[in-house]
């Protein structure tokens, strides 16, 4: 991706610091060590799904997308949707292609999540609606703003239960993402004032 690792390093510090909020050490140590970690384990997790795990996955005629609850087959019929393995942790960020990473998923679910790390990666700041939106408003709420509000109810599902994401993800479930609700009607609806 990077020509040069080391510029692709300083990017990866740079994340860390502004998204992630993480400090920097006197020495900067922390950062290039786990900077490097990230550069390895990427590297590593390109590895293709391999049939032992994929077949963990083809023991139900019918599997459910985790995100949005549609039905997804291993083997479809001509008006069924084919499962995609969907990599919680994404491999762009280290993620393995092993069972306990993956979950069955649409194909328009998984490509709209795509890459997307942590919920705030979504430009969750993109949009504010005024207070008491109309159900057409509501709808114009894209769907991967949509995922990211899903995958920060697993986030704090897996951290207040000391979960794994998967396991947090299979405990949340699915959402039906087409029917938006504001929170507090009286208040603007943004990324914190909507929910399924």
């Amino acid at each position: 991706m990077f020509e040069d690792e080391r510029e692709h390093q300083k990017l990866i510090i740079q994340y860390f610091q502004r998204s992630l909020e993480i400090p920097r050490t006197p020495y900067g140590a922390d950062l290039d060590r786990l900077a490097t970690l990230t550069l390895e384990a990427e590297k590593k997790s390109r590895k293709g799904i391999i049939s032992s795990i994929r077949s963990q996955f083809s023991t139900t005629k019918v599997n459910y997308c985790y995100i949005c609850g549609f039905p997804v087959f291993e083997k479809p019929l001509e008006t069924q949707v084919k499962m995609q393995l969907e990599h919680i942790w994404p491999q762009s960020f280290g993620g393995d292609s092993i069972a306990e990473n993956l979950l069955p998923a649409c194909p328009t679910c998984n490509n709209e999540k795509s890459d997307m790390l942590l919920w705030q990666n979504a430009h969750i700041h993109s949009f504010t609606l005024k207070p008491d939106p109309s159900p057409q408003e509501l709808e114009n709420i894209g769907k991967r703003l949509r995922i990211a509000q899903h995958r920060r109810d697993i986030f704090e599902y897996a951290s207040m239960n000391r979960t794994t994401l998967k396991d947090a993800a299979l405990a949340i479930g699915s959402v039906n993402i087409s029917e938006i609700s504001a929170i507090d009607r009286d208040d603007a609806v943004d990324f914190f004032n909507f929910s399924f």
